[in-house]
């Protein structure tokens, strides 16, 4: 059995989900050695709470006395990247959280920076993992039928306060938010995006409305609807000849057969019951990548960022 020492950054609330999913996996076997935060405080209850090596005042002091082969690194999106370049000093493989800069602008600026190291980075997108994602996945494999899409992204600023929230985080929050929706779409679609075609493009003082039909190489069709200021859905429809899909919230599957009339509702794991949705399976499959020293998936968050950025950008 694989044993691997992991120490964290970070001592928000989802850390400890991340917490709770490391001290439950038994295979591989993880230690948490070490953590730090800026917030002292937070990361002491932690360690204490989880019995956790040492508290760090830094990174290099958390790799000094840890010499961990695994990081995880969860803390605000403004602070992602300069976390990251930082840690990439020490050989661990680092578990980030999204996403790894404030927009696609930032990610290419760090990517410039990391050079060779961004081969050492995980970025958790952890929707691509959830059970009723993965039981979809499963449904469309054998199916070769053109894919009709409708995504339904919403996104309200009032719940993001002047206080706690920069401006820039919040002018960027399709790529800390949105990206959930753009993650699935990337999954359930084939082939490269070729065009972006505006359908709807309304903008108040306070609202805006985007509507955009993505063509890809394969002939799949994604109808694209981002709702700001507004009350909507995080929604995804997917119609194909032998099914139709509904994702509605995100967490929850439902599948319509071809020529029947209700829909039949695909029951969570236990794993998305027990524990946050997708993290459990994401963290298995970052450290089994990590076990058999296989590729992580940096490139696929930044073509997320940059099919993000192909989406908002104004002409």
């Amino acid at each position: 059995m694989s044993k691997f020492n992991v120490a964290l950054i970070g001592a928000g609330p989802t850390m400890e989900q991340y917490i709770k999913v490391l001290k439950y996996i038994k295979n591989p076997k993880i230690k948490l050695v070490g953590i730090s935060s800026r917030t002292h405080l937070k990361a002491k209850k932690l360690q204490k709470k989880y019995k956790i090596k040492y508290f760090c005042k830094d990174i290099d002091e958390l790799y000094k006395k840890t010499k961990a082969d695994v990081l995880f690194s969860v803390v605000s999106v403004e602070n992602i990247g300069k976390v990251s370049l930082k840690a990439t000093k020490y050989p661990w493989k680092i578990f980030t959280e999204k996403p790894f800069g404030i927009n696609y602008v930032n990610n290419l600026k760090l990517i410039k920076n990391l050079k060779n190291k961004k081969k050492q980075i995980f970025v958790g997108l952890n929707r691509a993992f959830l059970s009723s994602v993965l039981n979809l996945l499963k449904y469309l494999k054998n199916d070769k039928s053109k894919r009709i899409i409708n995504v339904f992204d919403q996104q309200d600023l009032s719940h993001f306060s002047d206080k706690k929230y920069s401006k820039d985080f919040k002018k960027n929050l399709m790529f800390s938010n949105s990206i959930h929706l753009f993650t699935i779409m990337k999954l359930v679609t084939r082939g490269n995006e070729i065009s972006f075609k505006d359908i709807l493009n309304y903008k108040s003082k306070t609202e805006k409305f985007i509507i955009k039909k993505i063509t890809f190489s394969s002939g799949d069709v994604v109808i694209f609807n981002s709702i700001w200021n507004r009350p909507g859905p995080w929604k995804i429809d997917i119609s194909t000849s032998k099914n139709y899909f509904s994702l509605n919230p995100l967490e929850k599957l439902y599948v319509r057969p071809k020529n029947k009339k209700k829909n039949i509702s695909i029951e969570l794991s236990k794993n998305d019951k027990k524990f946050k949705p997708g993290f459990k399976k994401q963290v298995e499959y970052f450290f089994n990548r990590v076990k058999n020293k296989q590729s992580l998936n940096f490139n696929f968050s930044t073509e997320l960022m940059k099919t993000i950025h192909s989406y908002f950008k104004s002409k």
